[in-house]
């Protein structure tokens, strides 16, 4: 997870620089006066945004799996022209492959 994130997490209008990925090695510079954040609280702003990260993989899942939004209206269109539901039978599926937790 990035550092710059979790300390953005921590403190939004936080005025940063940070060199490296590390959080044990890198360089951290606070800038006009943002009041430094300790790393012990930077690592468990890391860990939570991963953990969120993590739970939400379901979203990412499904939104590479749908059709294109175009072939969706597509498929709308045609199943209420025809009487079919094709498009929700499509979205069923890709929800049931990727639930939601």
């Amino acid at each position: 997870m990035d550092i710059t994130k979790a300390i953005l997490h921590l403190n939004p209008h936080a005025l940063v620089h940070v060199i490296g990925s590390d959080l044990d090695t890198c360089e951290i510079t606070w800038v006009d006066g943002t009041p430094p954040i300790e790393k012990a609280d930077i690592r468990t702003a890391m860990e939570t945004l991963y953990a969120q990260y993590q739970a939400n993989d379901y979203q990412r899942q499904r939104a590479v799996t749908y059709w294109p939004l175009a072939d969706q209206l597509d498929a709308m269109y045609w199943d209420r022209k025809n009487g079919t539901n094709i498009w929700e039978q499509h979205i069923e599926a890709v929800k049931n492959k990727f639930p939601k937790p």
